[in-house]
Order: structure tokens, then sequence, then C-alpha cells
């Protein structure tokens, strides 16, 4: 569906507040796989796809504060830094 990847994105936005009114971090999972999800569909070069990479980004960086995996930190701050390459130009 050529919707898709903003219906995973919505879907994913409305998500990513359950784990601040639950304080739990296995809910900010599901958000994280529907925001990885969509920016596989949105391709290099498409304007919405540096929002995508700022939004995996931040929630990925949410999950590091609360379970102080490496990966997430080194893979947040990768999206974050793409997306703001993309902005600057």
């Amino acid at each position: 569906h050529p919707d898709r990847a903003a219906a995973l994105t919505n879907l994913a936005d409305a998500l990513v507040i359950h784990p601040h009114i639950e304080e739990s971090d296995n809910t900010i999972n599901a958000p994280i796989s529907l925001y990885h999800e969509a920016l596989e569909l949105r391709q290099s070069g498409k304007p919405d796809r540096s929002l995508a990479q700022l939004k995996l980004g931040f929630a990925l960086l949410y999950r590091f504060q609360l379970r102080k995996n490496p990966a997430d930190l080194m893979e947040g701050q990768d999206l974050l830094n793409r997306a703001k390459r993309v902005c600057a130009d």
C-alpha cells in the first residue's frame, strides 16, 4: 500500500507515548519496531525520510535512557546525525 509508511509512523507516534505513561521500558519496543519498518519503506532522497530518522532516533535514545544499551545510543545518534545532514543541505 502506498501509504503504509505513513500509517506505520502514525501508529508508532501513538504508541511511543505509552511508555511515558506506563513507566515501562518494554512498551517502547513496539513503536521502535514500527519506526524501523516505516523507515525501510521510505526511500533515500524522499523528504519524509529525515523525519522518520528523527522519530526513530529519539525513540532509541529514550530506550537507551531506560536500558543503558550502548547499541541504542549509537544507532539513535547515527540516525539523528543523518537527519541533520539532510536538513543542512
